[in-house]
């Protein structure tokens, strides 16, 4: 984690701004004092970090919008954001939705979750212990890792683990490398979605409106248009 951590601060330095949309980079303070404390007081229910390339776009993108309906805050790291541009989910501050980038861009969502720790935890800086403990117990995030799993992903998600966030990925394990309550395989995508919930111990309280769109406070305020009536 210090390592990505490192290699994305060198990319910003001098001011440079190295990422063009729909990439993010990293979150500013603004971003995370908008969502800070509706993570701590519970409006926002959960925290989900998306990385890899789902089987296909249409059930990658199906996992994004059931994240979006569920009022979870959503992060993206590489090819799952292009196939959810492919399936045209909306992203953005509007719709808890940020496509990070790629590559060693996932360590934004950890940092992220380390200046809430910071800013509304009232840990103090250098407390690594007290950081941990915040984390594993006060951040309700949780990461889906979807595709062959790389060199980044395996070491960001071991980081991932140390600070208590939960992993699903679709890719097979062998029992050996199963970690129960933390790192779980899930195959069947319509599944995965409430393996991570209840692995982070996050309990929604959503009325299952049947129409036949998305609802949920991601997607507040939106006009719905004729075409997509």
């Amino acid at each position: 984690m210090y390592a990505g951590e490192i290699i994305e601060a060198l990319r910003y330095v001098d001011d440079a701004k190295p990422d063009e949309p729909p990439y993010t980079g990293f979150l500013p303070e603004r971003i995370l004092r908008k969502f800070g404390v509706p993570l701590v007081d519970g409006t926002i229910p959960g925290v989900a970090v998306i990385t890899g390339k789902a089987k296909d776009a249409k059930a990658g993108a199906a996992l994004v919008k059931d994240l979006q309906a569920k009022g979870i805050l959503v992060m993206l790291v590489n090819d799952i954001i292009e196939q959810c541009i492919e399936e045209n989910i909306k992203v953005g501050v509007d719709y808890l939705t940020f496509p990070l980038g790629k590559f060693t861009q996932i360590i934004h969502a950890v940092n992220f979750a380390a200046r809430a720790g910071l800013a509304f935890g009232g840990v103090p800086k250098g407390e690594r212990a007290r950081m941990l403990e915040y984390q594993k117990n006060r951040v309700p995030a949780f990461v889906i890792a979807l595709g062959e799993l790389d060199a980044v992903t395996v070491a960001i998600g071991a980081g991932a683990l140390f600070m208590g966030f939960p992993i699903v990925t679709d890719q097979a394990l062998p029992p050996e490398l199963t970690i129960s309550g933390l790192l779980e395989p899930e195959p069947d995508y319509g599944k995965i979605v409430k393996l991570a919930l209840e692995l982070r111990n996050i309990k929604l309280k959503i009325v299952d409106i049947p129409v036949p769109i998305t609802v949920g406070p991601a997607f507040e305020g939106e006009t719905i248009r004729k075409k997509e009536a």
